[in-house]
Parts: C-alpha cells; structure tokens; sequence
C-alpha cells in the first residue's frame, strides 16, 4: 500500500502502530542478546564442569585400583592375623592346660607330708607335663646337692664324664638360683657332655633363705625344644615344690619331736604311775590310819542318840571328830576343821588328834581344854597350818550343855519351837600362841537335837553361785523343828544335792546329830 493514498489520520495511526512494533522488537532484541550472553555462559560452565567430571573420573578410576589393591593387602593382612590368633589361642589353650596341670599337681604334693614320697612325686609328675625325657632331682643343703631321684638316668651315668655338662649347669643354677634354659644365645650345648640332650631345663627350689633342691630336666628328641614358656611353668611348679619340701621338712621335725616327747612322756608316766602306785597305797593306809583315829565305837550314855555322817572331799580330809565319855552323866563331844583338802588337811588332822588325845580326859571345863589345845599346837606354827573346833560337855543329869568355840560356824540347837545358835566364843586355833576361849552354857532337855557341822556342807554353790548356808540351810533347819531327828542327816544330804543338782562337792562335809530321848 502506498504512503501517499492514506489521510493524515491514517498515516499518524500507522506510525504509531510501527513505533510500538519498533520498541517490541527492541526488547526482543535485547532479550535474544541475554539468552545468546546466558547460552555463551552456560556453554563456558558445562565446559568447566565436563573437565572436572573427567578429572573426578579418573581420580575414581586411581582410587578404585588403589582400593582393590589395598584390599588384596588387608585381605593377606586379616588372613596373617587370623593365622596369628588361632596359633595364639592354641598356645593360650596349651598353657592354660599346662598351668592348670601345675596347679592340680601343687594341689597333691602339699597333702604329702612324707618327704621320700614327696620328692619323688615331684620329679614323676613334672616330667610328663614338660615332656622332658629325662629327671633329676637334687637335694642337700648349704650349697652341695646329691642327685636323690632320677629317672631315665642310672647313678653311674651322673656321675660319668660325658654328664659334666649338665652337672656345671646344675652348680650354675645353684649359684645363680634362678631357671637355665639350653640352648640359648649365650650358650649351647654339647651332646657329649650332656649324654646326649639337646634341650635342658634346670631350676631351683628356692625359698627367701635358702635353696632346697635342683630340679634337671633334659631331652634328646629331635623335633622337640623347651621353651620360654616351659621355663617359667618350671620356675611356678619350684616355687611350691619348694614350699612343699619346707612343709615337710617341719613335718618331719615336728613328727620327730612329737616322737622323742611321746618317748619321754612315756618314761615319765612309767614313773609317774610307779609314784602314783605308791601314793595310792600311802592314801589307803592314811585312810586307815584316819579312820582308826574317828570316833566309831563309844561308850554313849543310853539317852543320848548319835548319828554320824563324815565324807571327806577326797580319800582322806581335814575333818575331826571324837566323843569320849568323862563321867556317867557328861559326855564330851570334839569336832574340828583344818583349813584345805586332801593329804595335807588330812597330816594336820592327825596332828589335831594326837595333841586332843592328851588333854581330852581332863576334868576341866571345854574353854581350857580349847586353850591347852592350841597352845600345843602353836608349836608347829612353822607349818602354817589352822583350825577351827567345838568341844562341847553335854551334861543330862543337869539337861544342859558347855561348850567353847575357836572360830567355828554357828552350830545349832533344835528345840521343839526354834533354833537356837551356839556361836564362837574365840579365834581359830594356830594364829597365835596364847589365846583366851569363853565358855558358855545352854539349856538341853529331852527330845532336843544338837545339830553340830563343819563348813563344807554351808559352803557349797549352785550353778547361780548361791550358797547353801545362805539360800537353804536354815529354812531347811526350820522345817525340821519338833521332828524326829533321825532323818534330819539324809534329808539334809538330799537337799544339798537338788539345791547344787549333784555337783562334786569342794569340801570335806562331816555332820553330827545327838538327841536327847
């Protein structure tokens, strides 16, 4: 179409069309220039990035033959350590066997106490445990050991030329007191002087102090060798033989002396029987003796009733008694207590006896009979010896009693209604030379009962360290009262044993009753 066929409107409306065309085909412009700018870019990274995939790639391809390289190492590397652990484990399992072996054998020699047994268990059982062919086990003191067991071996070949080697092997582990293993680096052995070994072992058995013993071992085999291991297995297994062989040694000392003391005890109870022979036939005499000098036959008035109990603690005792008539209306009655028991309390009596004997008849009152009494004995004080006494003149023609005391308990009167106590009226005899002794009087009349005693039967305890005369004496005493007396010495005995449930006695026990009928 032409320009010049259009209005002045037109051509102003097509310009404006063509200026809008004009500016939308600037921006496209412009947009095609930055995709062409971002494409140039993009092509410039893919470049970039395609060098860097190859680079990785072969980096990749380096590391992948890198790896499987690496692999076939760690694989010979594991195969090594699995190889290594399954010999570690085996040589574990060996010495774990090995050791508990050892231990079952420890557990056996120390429950040996004979030491010819012992030494040779040691040897037996640790030969198998090493497989050592051959043993000798050396035993002494003071540095000079003498082969004592052996086996494999005869005396003469220890003792021949071609063993000089394993016989300087053996002062050198005395020396040295510590396990030799042969051969080593420093030393190797010689088969000639060794008979023949080609491996050796030697240890000694050592305590702090001292050794004890050599244990050798060898072997000749061929594809055997001792090793390290072995050694310090050696070294634990001497350590306790060593203490085994000490604890047999104290045995033997000990079953040594224990015999030399059962041989002297035997001597001395050969002896001691031989004495105790003789001092039985002097207590049975003494008895005899004793029992002559205690009153059993008397001349008793016919209204008087006499019941006697004396039992001494052991054969003999230090108790007295005696009763002698003065007239034919006074009876006199003695009861005396020498402090201690058996042989000695049984000499003093005798004693007692022989001085009463001499003032006994005197027409005199009981206080001076008392006095004459120690006077005399005062004489022996030098033996250290005491007593206590009653002498008491029972008079029934005038039903009364006198009676002197020295320091003896308080013996008792039993009247048809109550007690009544007859106490001391001076000190124990052989405290001192003179001494003074009241005397005095009570009233004794028909179907009364005197009941007369020395300590021994007050003084006995119960398992709750009660005592007789405190707890049940006097009540039994009191229910006793207006009975008739002649059970009152076997229920008193009775009660005592249930009140100390038939314990020994730890004194002499003499009562005496008389009763006026």
């Amino acid at each position: 179409m032409s320009f010049d066929a259009l209005s002045r409107e037109e051509l102003i409306q097509r310009i404006r069309d063509l200026s809008d065309r004009l500016e939308d085909q600037t921006f496209l412009n412009i947009e095609l220039r930055a995709i062409a700018d971002l494409y140039d870019h993009t092509q410039e990274i893919t470049r970039t990035e395609l060098i860097l995939a190859k680079e990785t790639i072969s980096a990749q391809d380096n590391l992948l033959h890198l790896t499987t390289r690496e692999r076939k190492d760690a694989r010979h590397t594991m195969d090594a350590f699995k190889n290594l652990q399954n010999l570690s484990q085996e040589e574990l399992l060996h010495k774990n066997n090995t050791l508990q072996k050892i231990l079952t054998i420890n557990n056996e020699i120390t429950g040996i106490p004979k030491k010819e047994i012992l030494l040779s268990y040691i040897l037996d059982s640790i030969l198998p445990v090493l497989k050592a062919q051959r043993g000798i086990l050396f035993v002494g003191k003071n540095n000079h050991f003498n082969p004592k067991y052996f086996k494999n071996f005869t005396k003469e070949e220890i003792f021949s030329p071609g063993f000089k080697g394993a016989l300087s092997i053996v002062k050198e582990t005395v020396r040295e007191r510590s396990v030799i293993l042969l051969p080593s680096k420093q030393k190797k052995i010689d088969t000639m002087l060794f008979l023949g070994a080609t491996d050796v072992l030697c240890a000694p058995l050592k305590n702090k102090d001292e050794t004890l013993g050599i244990l050798y071992l060898d072997s000749s085999a061929s594809d055997f060798a001792f090793t390290l291991q072995d050694a310090e297995t050696l070294e634990i297994f001497t350590a306790q033989a060593a203490i085994a062989i000490q604890n047999s040694n104290l045995y033997y000392n000990l079953e040594k002396e224990v015999l030399d003391r059962t041989k002297k005890l035997r001597s001395a109870y050969k002896k001691i029987q031989f004495l105790y022979d003789e001092i039985e036939k002097d207590l049975k005499l003494a008895k005899r003796v004793q029992d002559t000098l205690l009153t059993q036959h008397y001349e008793k008035i016919d209204t008087l009733d006499f019941k006697i109990h004396y039992e001494p603690m052991a054969r003999i005792g230090g108790d007295i008694y005696d009763i002698c008539r003065l007239s034919d209306t006074v009876m006199r009655v003695f009861l005396a207590d020498a402090t201690g028991h058996g042989i000695q309390a049984a000499l003093v009596t005798m004693l007692i006896k022989g001085i009463y004997d001499k003032v006994k008849l005197q027409q005199i009152p009981a206080n001076e009979i008392m006095s004459q009494l120690g006077e005399e004995f005062f004489v022996y004080h030098s033996l250290n010896a005491f007593f206590s006494a009653i002498i008491i003149d029972i008079d029934i023609s005038r039903n009364q009693i006198e009676f002197s005391s020295a320091g003896h308990p308080d013996q008792i009167i039993l009247r048809k209604d109550q007690l009544e106590t007859l106490s001391s009226t001076g000190k124990m005899i052989g405290l001192k030379k003179k001494i003074e002794y009241r005397l005095e009087k009570r009233s004794f009349s028909k179907d009364e009962t005197l009941f007369l005693y020395t300590d021994g039967i007050i003084e006995e305890f119960n398992d709750q360290d009660e005592m007789f005369g405190d707890v049940s004496f006097m009540p039994f005493l009191e229910s006793q009262k207006g009975l008739h007396p002649s059970f009152l010495i076997p229920d008193i005995l009775q009660s005592l044993k249930e009140f100390t449930k038939g314990k020994k006695k730890e004194d002499d026990v003499t009562l005496l009753t008389i009763a006026r009928t």
